[in-house]
């Protein structure tokens, strides 16, 4: 049972130093994309599979996104305001 647990700790924090190194984000877009993916790890009553397969879609899909239409959405909004 333990090294289960500590895949999923290596993954979670894999997804932390990733998502906290996107340095084209403001520090709140980062903490916010954290916030979001982590959100998927409250479920972890869940089946193993099934948690560690929304962890990763959420991975895939949230730094697809903060890799490529975060920065435009911030620097709309620095020039907006």
């Amino acid at each position: 049972m333990f090294i289960p647990l500590a895949i999923i700790a290596l993954f979670v924090g894999f997804i932390y130093r990733r998502f906290y190194k996107l340095t084209k984000l403001n520090i709140l877009f980062r903490f916010a994309l954290i916030n979001i993916v982590l959100y998927e790890f409250i479920s972890f009553e869940a089946d193993g599979l099934f948690l560690f397969g929304r962890l990763l879609l959420m991975f895939l899909v949230f730094y697809t996104l903060g890799r490529t239409v975060l920065p435009i959405l911030q620097r709309w909004l620095y020039k907006a305001g």
